[in-house]
């Protein structure tokens, strides 16, 4: 399956192409309204939510287990002890 073609795709740099090409197959990246993809442009805080959102529900259920549970470490990391409790941070249900 070929990649919709972007009608800003001259601005897209060569070498990133594939893995453009590779995120609108699987379904990560859509460019926007306007078919445009806006390669120069700085992504937004939702854009970005939008982009891991997608990522991590390809995901098979086990790795999202894992992540979970290094979030939860990592949110743990510097944060004042709690009686022993270990915050959590959850990215699924």
């Amino acid at each position: 399956m070929q990649a919709k073609m972007f009608i800003d795709l001259n601005e897209i740099e060569d070498y990133a192409w594939p893995y453009i090409q590779s995120l609108v197959q699987n379904k990560i990246v859509f460019g926007y309204a306007d078919g445009t993809a806006r390669p120069k442009k700085d992504i937004s805080y939702a854009e970005a939510l939008a982009l891991i959102e997608r990522i991590f529900t390809l995901m098979p259920e086990s790795r999202r287990a894992e992540i979970n549970n290094d979030l939860a470490i990592l949110g743990s990391y510097g944060a004042p002890q709690n009686n022993g409790a270990r915050p959590r941070a959850t990215v699924f249900p």
